[in-house]
């Protein structure tokens, strides 16, 4: 309980690192800006990481990756605490960059959190988005793990009804457990960055209802199931059926996990 109301008490102290970065951004001092942020998030992380392996039964099948350099890092999109998840297998490392849309700007602080950590910002229109990833993905490609949800949003009941029509009208074979991933900006984030490796993520939440930001509260345990792989970028990387087929294999992944589960 004490350490649930740390990391709430964290969040809405926010308020003030957020206000003395714009003013340190302001003076021109972005460099100490950086420093603050990445102080903030590495403690916030952290305090989130206690919370998280107290309150949630982790099953994990981790992967070295400790010698990749510059990683994509490609997962499916169950629950908001899929991030916290992330954190968990990445150790909080503060070179991890999210993508984050720009509808988030209806949520305070979380929104300043994110322009601030410099994470990449997108607006879900691919022609404004272009631009802004090719240069994000140029002046952060130094030891960066760059976060991606191809799926676009989380899998819910909406946005899978969304998929199913989308593959009917272009003749894709449905996904079950997944959505059906976005190609573009995969595409211009793989061929802009100088990544050398693809962390493939696959998370399965198992409950019937998945847990929402306000659930971790309540203190009940939660179980998740995660499986990672290393995989070295190629030119075949790049295409639509590579990604398709990424996808594919963590619809079967899941599915085998939730029949152990029965």
């Amino acid at each position: 309980m004490l350490l649930t109301i740390a990391i709430m008490t964290m969040y809405l102290a926010a308020i003030f690192p957020i206000a003395l970065c714009y003013i340190l951004l302001l003076l021109g001092l972005r460099k100490l800006k950086n420093w603050i942020m990445l102080n903030y998030n590495r403690t916030i992380w952290l305090l989130q990481n206690m919370l998280f392996k107290q309150l949630v039964v982790l099953e994990i099948d981790l992967c070295d990756y400790s010698k990749a350099k510059d990683v994509l890092v490609i997962s499916n999109h169950q629950a908001v605490l899929d991030c916290l998840g992330l954190n968990y297998i990445l150790h909080c490392n503060t070179r991890t960059k999210y993508i984050y849309k720009d509808s988030l700007k209806f949520i305070p602080i979380f929104y300043q959190i994110c322009s601030l950590s410099n994470f990449l910002r997108v607006c879900r229109c691919f022609e404004k988005d272009k631009d802004r990833i090719e240069t994000f993905c140029k002046r952060n490609m130094d030891g960066c793990y760059l976060v991606l949800f191809p799926e676009g949003t989380r899998l819910c009941r909406k946005s899978a009804v969304a998929s199913v029509s989308f593959c009917n009208k272009n003749k894709i074979e449905r996904f079950k457990n997944v959505l059906c991933p976005r190609y573009k900006g995969y595409k211009t984030i793989l061929n802009s960055g100088n990544f050398s490796h693809i962390l493939d993520v696959t998370m399965c939440w198992h409950e019937k209802k998945v847990p929402s930001l306000l659930d971790l509260f309540k203190l009940q345990e939660r179980r998740l199931e995660i499986k990672t792989e290393l995989i070295e970028v190629t030119k075949e990387c790049e295409s639509k059926e590579y990604l398709f087929e990424l996808f594919r294999r963590k619809d079967a992944l899941i599915e085998c996990m939730k029949s152990r589960r029965g």
